[in-house]
């Protein structure tokens, strides 16, 4: 933060913090990351990768196995636990692997976890990272992130742990607060926050990776999650963590005037999915979004499930005309529970919920889904946006809608001169999964955030 950006209030805020932290000897700083950000094995088995972003080979393996034996590993039935150990023992010291840096993938927030030991280490930051397993419900994942959160609090003399997200990790973290851990936490700064999911979510879920606008490097991803719907309708179905991140009831089309208008306080309210009246779908009154998901035949929910639970043994052709099946059934369970796991966990647990000590950076200016409009004639696959169910635009980080990144309120009670307004920022052009490893201006953002934190916090223990 440079001192001709900052408000006279703020730097003497900034001094009082210097002055007030001379006697503290440390500063808990916990990162969470992101959906498929942390690195997982077989229970009891390290030399048995599920997902490894890190591992390259592995990746590879991964993408090339039949959809069948992909859906079973990426499944919640397959039980895993988060790498201890780094891919490469030299990006981590000892003390870095005994503070959870070897559970997340490198690639992704090695840079970031780096930047934030730097920079907090005058005030005596001590970072650590939350690897968890992202295919569980983030209900679970926020009991288990509580457990950690309270387990560094007591190795650091009862000094309140300041949390770092990114992405689904804001849903994790704000999970855990809601289940009793927010005493126990500073401040939060949320980044890239899909705080009302994403359509993206729906369409993949709908279409597979080949709908998607993959650039080449994403390739070995595509084909992970699956290509086609019925892949991806097979290896999704398994996933808890992932329907969480479906548009929920309270998402809204981006409108473009979301960094002129207060965090939470959208001017203008738009739904992000339509269709054509002639479309014979009926819903009772009062119904949800996560219906919409349901709807048997769909045209609208995420899957034929008329088709799916008639087909025991669904085909699939693969790869060099291989054949592969899958159980429709199977697969039609999961999602009803996923979507109905998603549907408690924003309705019933997570609502609006909002630490009150909570700064944001928000992602904008890059292409992503927006909205999704479908007719009779909707294809989903196509050179181009036009005529396709996607309507995209430069309205987010490329993942996250600006919409969804800005939907919380930051009712924090105004401290040191900042108001609700100075609690979020925005960083344009920063592409959502990149973002900590290749944006060093995005760093500086999220470290602001860290600062202003800091000066809303009544105190640190």
């Amino acid at each position: 933060m440079s001192e001709a950006s900052a408000t006279p209030a703020l730097m003497r805020a900034i001094s009082r913090m210097q002055q007030c932290t001379l006697d503290q000897d440390v500063l808990p700083i916990l990162m969470v990351p992101g959906i498929m950000g942390s690195r997982l094995h077989r229970a009891g088995d390290a030399r048995s990768p599920i997902w490894d972003p890190d591992h390259t080979m592995a990746m590879l393996r991964l993408a090339d196995m039949f959809t069948s034996y992909r859906a079973e590993l990426l499944s919640v039935r397959t039980r895993a636990e988060v790498f201890v150990q780094p891919r490469e023992a030299a990006n981590c010291t000892a003390a870095q692997v005994r503070r959870g840096w070897g559970g997340v993938a490198w690639g992704f927030y090695g840079t970031g976890l780096v930047d934030l030991e730097r920079r907090s280490a005058d005030l005596g930051g001590v970072v650590y990272a939350f690897g968890y397993d992202w295919r569980m419900s983030n209900r679970l994942n926020g009991l288990r992130l509580k457990e950690r959160i309270a387990e560094i609090r007591r190795a650091h003399g009862n000094r309140k742990v300041l949390v770092v997200t990114h992405s689904m990790g804001g849903l994790v973290t704000r999970s855990a607060c809601v289940q009793g851990a927010q005493d126990d936490v500073l401040g939060v700064v949320h980044t890239m926050q899909p705080a009302t999911g994403t359509p993206v979510a729906y369409r993949q879920s709908k279409a597979g990776a080949a709908a998607l606008h993959w650039v080449p490097a994403d390739v070995v991803l595509g084909r992970i999650i699956g290509r086609t719907p019925v892949q991806a309708a097979a290896v999704g179905s398994g996933m808890r963590g992932a329907f969480e991140l479906f548009p929920t009831d309270n998402h809204w089309r981006a409108s473009g005037n979301e960094e002129r208008e207060p965090p939470g306080q959208p001017t203008r309210r738009t739904s992000w999915l339509s269709y054509d009246a002639s479309i014979p779908v009926t819903f009772a009154p009062g119904f949800s979004i996560y219906d919409v998901y349901l709807e048997q035949s769909g045209v609208l929910g995420l899957i034929d499930y008329r088709l799916f639970r008639r087909t025991p043994s669904m085909h699939i052709n693969e790869a060099y005309i291989l054949d592969d099946y899958v159980n429709g059934p199977a697969i039609a369970d999961g999602i009803t529970a996923g979507v109905n796991g998603a549907r408690a966990f924003h309705r019933e647990l997570l609502r609006d919920y909002v630490h009150p000590n909570t700064s944001n950076v928000a992602g904008n200016g890059l292409e992503c889904d927006v909205a999704t409009n479908i007719t009779r004639e909707t294809r989903w696959f196509g050179p181009d946006t036009a005529g396709t169910a996607m309507i995209r635009e430069a309205r987010g980080d490329g993942t996250v809608s600006v919409s969804s990144a800005t939907a919380l309120r930051l009712n924090g009670v105004p401290a040191q001169g900042i108001t609700d307004s100075q609690r979020q920022v925005f960083v344009n052009g920063v592409e959502h999964a990149a973002a900590f490893g290749a944006s060093a201006p995005f760093r500086d953002k999220v470290w602001d955030m860290c600062e202003q934190v800091l000066l809303c916090a009544p105190t640190r223990s």
